[in-house]
């Protein structure tokens, strides 16, 4: 990503700063930042929103792996709405192995 971008931002912002007259640099590297921000922030949703669907597709296959019986299965899928923050009830006993619980 960060070959990319460089490769990428650095002659576009050149093209784009070479293009303008001197009094208007100021405005054409504002636009110039608003726009590379905006870039950002759009990309940054798309692949958030990406791994969230893989992460509720994925999930009902891994719980399978794990001893739990079905209201834990159940609580499970109601929690992966909430992506990285999914955990397991407070009353679960440690023997189910979470990652989270681990010291």
């Amino acid at each position: 990503c960060g070959i990319g971008m460089g490769l990428t931002v650095v002659p576009l912002t050149t093209a784009v700063m070479n293009c303008v007259t001197d009094e208007n640099s100021g405005v054409a590297s504002g636009v110039n930042n608003s726009v590379s921000r905006f870039a950002n922030v759009i990309a940054l949703a798309v692949l958030g929103a990406i791994g969230l669907i893989q992460f509720q597709n994925y999930l009902p296959a891994n719980l399978d792996k794990l001893d739990l019986n079905g209201q834990q299965l159940t609580y499970m899928n109601k929690e992966a709405a909430k992506f990285a923050d999914t955990s397991p009830a407070e009353d679960w006993p440690p023997s189910i192995g979470w990652l989270g619980n681990s010291a």
